[in-house]
């Protein structure tokens, strides 16, 4: 009985996530946000801090598996894109999708909020996954 209630848990858990397409972004391991698509309402907004050094990585699964001809793209208001970057298919690829922190940083004090877009061979259209803005808020430090 015991184990049949811990199963029926661990499936109440997971259940978002069976056959469903969900993602993950993160910044230099750290996640930022984490979405299940049939339960999205809206895209989250990332601060990214100005001067961070490091990566930011997105995991976009579809029903379990990889997307094959993968692309991540910064697109401004008027949906141009601003920046795209591709990723490999082979089976030794990271499924993970990581981006240089600092240069995203970078074209958004050029271009003001961009929208980051996932494009593969399974959702050719595209999905916006994220408003990226820098985090302008001055950190005052003090020493006790």
């Amino acid at each position: 009985m015991k184990t049949i209630i811990i199963t029926l848990f661990h499936l109440f858990l997971l259940a978002p996530y069976l056959g469903g397409e969900h993602y993950s972004i993160y910044l230099n391991n750290n996640l930022m946000t984490q979405q299940v698509i049939a339960h999205q309402e809206s895209v989250p907004t990332l601060l990214l801090p100005q001067d961070h050094q490091g990566s930011l990585a997105v995991h976009y699964d579809h029903c379990g598996q990889l997307g094959k001809n993968r692309e991540l793209s910064l697109q401004n208001k008027k949906n141009e894109k601003v920046k795209t970057w591709t990723f490999d298919d082979s089976p030794n690829s990271r499924d993970r999708m990581m981006l240089d922190a600092r240069s995203v940083a970078q074209l958004i004090q050029t271009t003001g909020p961009l929208h980051l877009v996932y494009t593969s061979k399974e959702l050719p259209k595209g999905r916006v996954l994220a408003k990226i803005e820098l985090d302008t808020r001055k950190v005052i430090s003090r020493t006790e």
